[in-house]
């Protein structure tokens, strides 16, 4: 937690609590005009949200700073407030018109991904916020890995069964930007259908 508590005085937060009871990982902070803010810690140097400071795309939560901590990455991010889709889906699906502007929504967010030389790799309801104001949010970049990235690095074994393209379960597979097409496409049919292709 120190890097955590570094991390905020330099850059003048305030500390608030843990979040999903992964204080190593992640924690939610507060600026001094009492503004939200999600402290993460990514493994690693060569990580997406270094890239994503100061871009600015709604469907991506904004990346305000980031800075190494040992041999790893903490970052300062906006916190999103809203429902996750995988919660909405226990309650009811969305019609054709709703998923197709979700999908809409997450298509932006992948085409920022891959124009700065990732891919996300873990596309999914659980990992897909709206917010109140009407905003459909990508989260989660733990799996993200750059598009270019030696095969031996770049299929880990990441991702979530019946969402996950065939090859990142390939130990001797390039996963590029089609793994997360797949993805997005088994997210679109579980919106209207509420299982995966696999039946899930």
């Amino acid at each position: 937690m120190d890097f955590f508590e570094k991390f905020a005085r330099e850059h003048g937060l305030r500390l608030l609590q843990p979040l999903g009871g992964k204080p190593e990982t992640i924690w939610l902070a507060q600026t001094a005009e009492g503004e939200p803010r999600v402290l993460r810690r990514y493994a690693g140097r060569d990580t997406l949200c270094r890239k994503l400071v100061g871009v600015q795309t709604p469907q991506l939560a904004q990346v305000y700073a980031c800075q190494d901590a040992d041999e790893d990455t903490v970052s300062e991010e906006e916190y999103i407030d809203g429902t996750l889709l995988s919660d909405l889906l226990r309650r009811t699906l969305l019609d054709e018109r709703q998923a197709a502007a979700a999908a809409r929504e997450l298509c932006a967010a992948l085409q920022t991904l891959h124009g700065l030389g990732y891919v996300h790799r873990d596309v999914k309801p659980e990992n897909v916020m709206l917010t109140k104001q009407g905003r459909v949010v990508l989260l989660d970049l733990d799996a993200a890995a750059p598009l270019l990235g030696s095969p031996d690095r770049n299929t880990r074994l990441l991702g979530t069964a019946g969402y996950a393209a065939p090859e990142q379960f390939a130990l001797d597979a390039q996963t590029d930007a089609r793994a997360d097409i797949y993805s997005l496409g088994v997210t679109l049919y579980v919106l209207v259908t509420g299982r995966t292709a696999a039946g899930e």
